[in-house]
């Protein structure tokens, strides 16, 4: 029964291995809607390129001692970095070039899939292949937009198309309360009282601090095709999984850089035992750290698409 099983298993995983094109236009009708792939939740554990596995998966291949087959690393292997070599790493190369993609996207305000859609057409990497590219549990994202300001000063914004979710490129670099818009007083350094902006909220599409997130959405509410927020930590721990740190333009820019020692950006969880701290991610370590809530940090939002 279990020989049934893994069968069954790999050759869900391998059917379209011997079909390039089968396999390009289903990422593409995956990657034009705004719906989550319904994928399982693969594995996490090491592995070689273009093999994804599931835990069960590996499970059924070590009772009947296949784990060639799936491509299962079961010893640490140097190619497998974690820390800020990431993108550097002369035997893989899983990021993508920062300055390699040419602006794209749609009229604000546009049904997402225009956005996706137009990046695909002017992008030939403009999906980022998880299983492919991936050495652990990563999934596909998508280019949804690129724009420039008048600084020449590249922005971009991605979709995880596991989770649906929009990952905007880096806005400015601020304080907690101004980077997720709270006015609650938590005391001391975490006082957000006084405060009255919100970096994650609607944007112009001319505050060019915002770029490409803000472009997306147009100057009316009515058409406004994504919500806009900062991320949680959770949210944050998931996208790294996902591969987060190897299609975000500023952590590619980050891990590429030898003087880059760490990308600190605010999510929006305070720590629960200091209501005066929150929690910060890495994008060069992919870890969590916290910080006082007054001091400043990178910002990036996530966006729930709103229009389809």
């Amino acid at each position: 029964m279990r020989v049934l099983q893994l069968a069954i298993l790999l050759s869900l995983f391998s059917c379209f291995e011997g079909n390039p094109e089968r396999k390009v236009q289903s990422l593409a009708q995956q990657n034009t809607s705004l719906e989550p792939e319904n994928v399982l939740i693969f594995s996490s554990a090491y592995r070689k390129e273009g093999k994804q596995n599931t835990d069960k998966l590996i499970a059924l291949a070590l009772n009947e001692r296949k784990l060639e087959d799936i491509g299962f690393v079961d010893m640490v292997e140097s190619i497998h970095t974690e820390g800020n070599d990431l993108c550097t790493n002369s035997s893989i190369s899983i990021c993508e070039d920062a300055n390699e993609f040419v602006n794209c996207g749609a009229t604000p305000g546009s049904a997402l899939s225009s956005f996706i859609s137009d990046c695909s057409q002017k992008n030939s990497k403009a999906i980022w292949q998880g299983g492919l590219r991936g050495f652990a549990g990563e999934t596909n994202w998508v280019l949804v937009s690129r724009a420039t300001d008048s600084s020449n000063h590249a922005k971009e914004v991605w979709k995880d198309v596991s989770t649906g979710l929009l990952w905007s490129d880096k806005l400015i670099d601020s304080n907690w309360c101004k980077s997720t818009g709270n006015t609650e007083d938590n005391g001391n350094s975490g006082d957000c009282s006084q405060n009255s902006v919100n970096l994650c909220g609607e944007v112009s599409n001319e505050d060019e601090n915002n770029a490409a997130r803000g472009y997306i959405n147009s100057t009316t509410s009515t058409d406004k095709v994504v919500h806009w927020r900062v991320p949680t930590r959770n949210e944050l721990l998931q996208a790294d999984i996902n591969g987060l740190r190897f299609v975000h333009r500023a952590f590619r820019l980050a891990n590429r850089s030898s003087s880059s020692s760490n990308f600190n950006v605010w999510s929006a969880s305070t720590v629960s035992y200091d209501k005066t701290k929150a929690w910060l991610y890495d994008g060069v370590e992919g870890i969590l750290s916290t910080d006082d809530k007054e001091d400043n940090a990178h910002v990036i939002c996530v966006g729930w698409p709103l229009k389809q």
